[in-house]
């Protein structure tokens, strides 16, 4: 979506996890490591390192012992790229969030998982339906506007494995770099001092 350039100059992205689990009262520092550090990776995959990034690491339960509210604001220049995660979102919020100087783009699930309240986390890899597809509107070059339902593609975890894989039984790339590890692990330890210290 991104690389099309319908969107024009990017200015705002928005990534989220949000659940509703009211009755969570656990203690530690489980969410930004367990789903924050997805987007995360998401991120630094596309943009490298940020400018400078702003925290607000937090838990509305047990203040100072956990992280169920997780929004962190990376910025790259003039574009502004937001991680959020929430323990206490009741509505379905859009999963992204993409504005540009000449379009939007908002997609409410993440893909192909389901979320499985009692088991692991379900997969598929069959095309998804047109109601669950994102949205795009934008203008043209000509000043033309356009609103377009966009579908989703199939991904495959296992490509990443086995890439993986091939780094280190047979020296092949490292589909991900040492620094953009150590930069995401720096990232998690700035996440979890903030968290501690929001009283």
């Amino acid at each position: 979506m991104i690389e099309s350039g319908k969107l024009g100059n990017i200015v705002e992205i928005q990534s989220h996890y949000d659940y509703f689990h009211p009755q969570y009262n656990r203690k530690g520092f489980g969410l930004l490591h367990g789903l924050a550090v997805h987007t995360i990776d998401q991120l630094i995959s596309l943009y490298g390192e940020a400018d400078w990034i702003d925290f607000d690491v937090r838990s509305l339960v047990a203040p100072g012992e956990s992280d169920d509210y997780i929004d962190i604001d990376f910025r790259y220049g003039r574009m502004k790229a937001t991680i959020k995660c929430s323990l206490l979102v009741k509505i379905e919020y859009p999963k992204f969030i993409i504005h540009g100087d000449r379009g939007s783009f908002v997609k409410h699930s993440s893909g192909h998982q389901s979320k499985n309240e009692a088991g692991p986390t379900s997969v598929s890899y069959d095309i998804e339906p047109e109601t669950n597809w994102g949205t795009l509107s934008y203008v043209d070059e000509k000043g033309g506007s356009h609103t377009e339902n966009v579908p989703s593609e199939v991904t495959d975890y296992g490509m990443l494995y086995e890439k993986l894989l091939e780094a280190i039984r047979h020296h092949g790339e490292k589909p991900v770099k040492d620094h953009e590890v150590l930069y995401v692990l720096d990232i998690l330890y700035a996440g979890v001092e903030a968290a501690k210290k929001a009283r």
